[in-house]
């Protein structure tokens, strides 16, 4: 008979079964703790050894450029008096890549809003923000520049207006409103000389093809370049160098806040 061995208790057995349970539990637990300290590593690894490569890439990508041109050169008599100048004008425009990003009724809402304050019809603003050779673009009133651009709906804007709008930026998202330079022809001793002086008008597809060919960076898709007269013969003297200025986007809001400017853009 066998020996219950001290305090009569029977030593108990192992089975394979109740081993082999025992490993897969380790083994399991050990699959476990290695992928939270695998997972703690990488997290360290992006918040202190890669941190700053991460942000600057979500930095560049929050920042994108848009090409300036510069106000356009006076013309002048030979007594120095201005026969056509430059003149501040506030122009509204539309951030097209916001705006397609937005729900169909907040589109809707944010075009009659902006009709209201601007005073153009909603088919009209519609109408500008489609680029030329779209369904439905017209010529002359289409956008003829970048897609990326804003697109301006309404020149020569009341202060006033400019200012609401840009203070009740919440309620216009994805509108821009800047001051621009626009020609002014003063007339003087009330003489309209027009046919001298010639008038600007947007470049044609045709005269960018043309530039781009010719390596010319003075002129982009929203330029505008002389018709006839003294603005066509001196145009590439009076309309000066493009410009790129970089803008960083704000997520929620609209439009770009100006970072730099002063590069020229490459063909």
């Amino acid at each position: 008979m066998a020996s219950t061995g001290a305090g009569g208790r029977r030593p108990r057995l192992r089975t394979p079964s109740a081993v082999k349970g025992r490993l897969r539990l380790i083994v399991v637990q050990a699959l476990v703790l290695s992928l939270f300290v695998t997972l703690f590593g990488r997290l360290w690894y992006m918040q202190v050894l890669g941190g700053e490569a991460y942000q600057a890439q979500a930095a560049e990508q929050s920042v994108r450029e848009l090409v300036v041109q510069p106000a356009r050169g006076l013309i002048v008599d030979d007594m120095g008096r201005p026969l056509v100048a430059n003149r501040t004008s506030w122009v509204v425009s539309l951030d097209r890549t916001m705006l397609h990003k937005m729900a169909g009724d907040e589109q809707s809402t944010l075009l009659r809003r902006l009709s209201r304050a601007v005073d153009v019809p909603v088919k009209r603003i519609e109408a500008k923000t489609l680029l030329c050779g779209e369904t439905g673009s017209v010529a002359g009133t289409c956008w003829n520049g970048s897609p990326y651009q804003p697109v301006p709906v309404a020149e020569d804007v009341e202060q006033s207006v400019a200012v609401s709008i840009m203070e009740q930026a919440e309620d216009f998202p994805s509108v821009l409103v800047e001051s621009q330079n626009v020609r002014s022809y003063p007339a003087p001793y009330g003489i309209n000389a027009a046919h001298l002086l010639g008038y600007l008008s947007p470049i044609t597809s045709e005269e960018l093809d043309e530039a781009k060919a010719e390596h010319d960076t003075s002129v982009h898709g929203a330029s505008v370049v002389g018709r006839a007269g003294l603005e066509k013969q001196y145009d590439k003297y009076l309309r000066g160098g493009a410009r790129l200025q970089a803008g960083r986007r704000r997520l929620d809001g609209p439009g770009a806040r100006r970072l730099r400017r002063g590069r020229r853009p490459r063909r």
